[in-house]
């Protein structure tokens, strides 16, 4: 059973930051190629409920972490305020 076959459960708080994010990543050994899906986080905070949504991302986590940092600054929510 792949990411996008597998449902798991999460809260996601509507202030996470980009920082806390990347820690839930690793605390949860969730493969990097994956996340929870960007469009959710940063465009549909107050209607993410319970669930996962993933998409696949470069394989090099730096620019998949950058990327991530750069779209959570420009919603006002940068690594400033983990």
């Amino acid at each position: 059973m792949n990411f996008f076959e597998k449902k798991h459960i999460w809260t996601v708080d509507s202030e996470i930051s980009a920082a806390v994010f990347k820690g839930i990543l690793e605390e949860e050994e969730i493969p990097y190629e994956f996340f929870l899906s960007g469009d959710d986080i940063l465009g549909n905070f107050q209607n993410l409920e319970k669930g996962y949504g993933y998409f696949q991302v470069p394989k090099d986590w730096e620019t998949a972490m950058n990327q991530l940092f750069s779209d959570f600054q420009k919603e006002g929510k940068g690594a400033q305020d983990a």
